[in-house]
């Protein structure tokens, strides 16, 4: 998980919590990106290309016809 939040924490920012608010990846509780931002997290993804970029990449290219995604912490 620290591996994971090293490399991919600052490219995935501004989720909305499940109290509504919004701020950086909770590793710890529930995350929702829009489509809009999957689009700009895939960019993101694609200028730096951390480690193991193409899962991530091939998934959020996958779910592009989704409303958005979720990151759902431990």
């Amino acid at each position: 998980m620290d591996i994971f939040d090293r490399h991919y924490g600052h490219l995935i920012t501004g989720g909305t919590y499940h109290n509504q608010t919004t701020g950086p990846m909770d590793l710890l509780g529930i995350n929702f990106y829009s489509r809009e931002q999957a689009v700009c997290i895939l960019n993101r993804i694609q200028l730096e290309r951390p480690p193991d970029y193409q899962t991530f990449e091939n998934w959020l290219r996958k779910g592009q016809h989704y409303i958005g995604f979720y990151v759902l912490g431990v």
